[in-house]
């Protein structure tokens, strides 16, 4: 599985061209990653997403016969990035050591928010509903994605530590 922050090319790039689109063209782009996007928090680097190609009924619904030229370029440019890497938002903060305690964790989100640090093992679990509950009870933490990303988001947290 390929995931990626916002901080992550080709994420960085596609958040740019997004901002250079008319509010009228983005319409068609999910509501989540239009918000992520265009709004990012303090630490956008803590925003991660799952990506993958998309379909052709999610590229149909970028191209519209309505724009003008220059918003045309935009938009095949947003098309060419999306078409083999369009971003579904997993999580909204990433694991970092604990500098006292190296065996523990915290959270740190997008807004920079962090929490308080829990033993490694605390965040290792196989069900989704069981991290999301997990990342919950621990503050402003969201966890959106499936059973089988827990381990690749592990296996990105670990490869990105404290960067």
């Amino acid at each position: 599985m390929n995931l990626a922050s916002l901080a992550d090319y080709p994420l960085c790039d596609l958040a740019e061209k997004i901002r250079r689109i008319p509010y009228g063209v983005r319409v068609s782009l999910d509501a989540s990653i239009l918000h992520a996007f265009t709004n990012p928090g303090r630490c956008p680097q803590n925003l991660i997403f799952f990506l993958r190609p998309a379909t052709k009924t999610e590229m149909r619904s970028l191209l519209h016969d309505y724009l003008q030229e220059d918003e045309k370029l935009l938009v095949e440019e947003l098309a060419n990035i999306v078409k083999d890497a369009l971003p579904r938002k997993i999580a909204n903060f990433r694991f970092f050591r604990d500098e006292q305690d190296p065996e523990r964790l915290f959270l740190m989100n997008d807004m920079g928010e962090k929490s308080d640090s829990r033993p490694s093992a605390y965040f290792v679990t196989s069900s989704r509903f069981t991290l999301r509950k997990r990342v919950l009870n621990l503050g402003n933490f969201s966890w959106c994605g499936s059973d089988a990303m827990i381990p690749p988001f592990i296996a990105f947290n670990c490869t990105h530590q404290n960067s």
